[in-house]
C-alpha cells in the first residue's frame, strides 16, 4: 500500500481527523510539552484525559491573563517570569495524550499505526512553524497583547474539542493502578540514556528561540521574531 493511501485511510478512520485538527488548533500558539509532561502524564493515567487537560488549558489560559495584566501593570520581571514558568507548565500535551489513541482508532492494523505516528509527529512539525508565524501576524497587526489573548483562546477551545471527543472521554489507562515509584519511566537505563544525550539538543532549540527574538529586535523589530522562529523551523520539516 503507498504511502498516501496509507495516510488516506488513518485519516478515514472515526474520529482521527478532528483530534488530529484539535490537536493543532491547541498547540498553534504554544510550545511543546517540556519536563512537566512526565507529571500531567501521571495525572492523566490516574484520572483519565479529559478530567486533567481542561483543567490544565484553563489554567494556561489564565496564566497568560495574568501575564497581560502584570505587564501592564508593570510588575516586576522576577514576578513576570515566575508567572511565564507556571504558564508554561500547564500547557496541555495534546500530542502526548493523542499517541495512546491512535492504534485503537485505525483498528490496530500495525501498518497503519505507524502511519498515523508519522502523521502525528508531521503535525508537530506544522505547529512548530504555524505557532510562530500565527503570533508573528497577530502581533505586527494588532498588539502582543492581543497575540496572547488568542493563545489563550485557541488553547482552551482546541483542548475543550479534543478532550469532549468519544475516544478521549473513553480512554483509560490499563497502568493507572500500578506503582511507578518516584523515577517512573526514568528506572529504565536505556530511557534514562536517551534524555541525557537529548538534554544538548533541548538547549540548543531554547537558546534559539532566546536568540531570535533579541536579534529581531536589534535589528528590526521584535515582530519579526514569531517569522524568524518559524523559517528555523520549517527546516526540520525537510
Amino acid at each position: 500500500m503507498s504511502a498516501r493511501k496509507r495516510y488516506a485511510r488513518v485519516l478515514r478512520a472515526p474520529h482521527v481527523a478532528p483530534l488530529l485538527a484539535a490537536g493543532v488548533v491547541a498547540g498553534a500558539p504554544t510550545a511543546p510539552p517540556s519536563a512537566k509532561a512526565p507529571a500531567i502524564g501521571r495525572l492523566v493515567d490516574r484520572f483519565g484525559q479529559t478530567r486533567v487537560l481542561v483543567p490544565v488549558a484553563l489554567g494556561h489560559a489564565a496564566g497568560l491573563g495574568a501575564l497581560v495584566a502584570l505587564g501592564l501593570l508593570g510588575a516586576p520581571l522576577t514576578l513576570l517570569m515566575a508567572t511565564a514558568l507556571v504558564t508554561g507548565i500547564c500547557i496541555p500535551p495534546i500530542s502526548a495524550v493523542l499517541r495512546p489513541l491512535l492504534p485503537g482508532l485505525v483498528g490496530g492494523d500495525p501498518e497503519l499505526v505507524t502511519t498515523a505516528y508519522a502523521l502525528d509527529a508531521v503535525l508537530v512539525e506544522l505547529v512548530f512553524v504555524s505557532g510562530p508565524l500565527l503570533t508573528a501576524v497577530a502581533t505586527a497587526t494588532l498588539s502582543p497583547v492581543a497575540a496572547l489573548v488568542l493563545a489563550a483562546v485557541l488553547v482552551v477551545a482546541g483542548t475543550a474539542a479534543f478532550a469532549a471527543s468519544e475516544p478521549s472521554r473513553g480512554w483509560r489507562s490499563e497502568r493507572r493502578d500500578a506503582g511507578h515509584g518516584a523515577l517512573g519511566a526514568l528506572r529504565s537505563a536505556g530511557l534514562r540514556t536517551l534524555v541525557v544525550v537529548t538534554l544538548p539538543i533541548g538547549f540548543c532549540f531554547g537558546a534559539m528561540e532566546v536568540t531570535l527574538p533579541a536579534f529581531a529586535e536589534d535589528v528590526a523589530n521584535r515582530a519579526w521574531a514569531g517569522a524568524l522562529i518559524a523559517i528555523w523551523s520549517a527546516a526540520s520539516g525537510r
